[in-house]
């Protein structure tokens, strides 16, 4: 995901293609929510409150795209946001 591409590898993808930015954060939502949510999920415990702060996870990496730096798999960095929402959600709670 550096800068605007979010992937390191866009599967379907043949080499030397590019996808528009927005298609490749679709394939990483695609790719990924599940994987959020249940981060999310085991934290809050709560499936209502998961499913909404994977999606804000999802509008705040969206957001952040350009400032990420491919040193770890897109999935890891998305984790870590939905956890830090998931945490901030309990002490708001």
């Amino acid at each position: 995901m550096a800068g605007a591409g979010l992937s390191r590898q866009t599967k379907g993808v043949p080499d030397g293609e590019q996808l528009d930015p927005k298609t490749q954060f679709r394939q990483l939502y695609d790719q990924e929510f599940n994987s959020v949510f249940r981060s999310i999920r085991a934290v809050v415990l709560e499936s209502a409150a998961a499913e909404d702060l994977t999606q804000e996870t999802f509008v705040r990496a969206y957001r952040a795209r350009q400032r990420y730096t491919p040193t770890a798999p897109p999935g890891a960095w998305l984790r870590r946001i939905g956890i830090n929402l998931a945490i901030s959600y309990l002490r708001r709670q």
